[in-house]
């Protein structure tokens, strides 16, 4: 269990895994994570309204589809520059 001034490494945790989760089109456990990310009624970063609209929404990379479903092209798509919107984003690596 996190020490209280490291409490929003947890909820940022589960968020992360859910966000990963639904890239990877795993919508069930996606949503397990973000329910977790509730359960911790830690707010850091806005971390309840960001679980409560994944919840709601999969999580997608601006506004892309997700890896899984996505067609391959034969070659790795440019990843668009992330907004500086105060938000935390995830990086896909490109595919070889």
């Amino acid at each position: 269990m996190p020490e209280p001034s490291e409490k929003w490494t947890e909820v940022w945790g589960h968020l992360y895994l859910g966000m990963i989760f639904d890239l990877l089109g795993q919508r069930e456990r996606a949503v397990n994570e973000y329910s977790k990310a509730k359960q911790t009624n830690d707010n850091t970063g806005s971390a309840q309204q960001t679980a409560d609209r994944f919840i709601k929404k999969p999580y997608s990379e601006g506004g892309a589809q997700a890896a899984s479903t996505a067609k391959p092209t034969g070659e790795a798509a440019p990843v668009p520059p992330a907004a500086d919107d105060g938000r935390p984003h995830l990086n896909k690596k490109p595919q070889p």
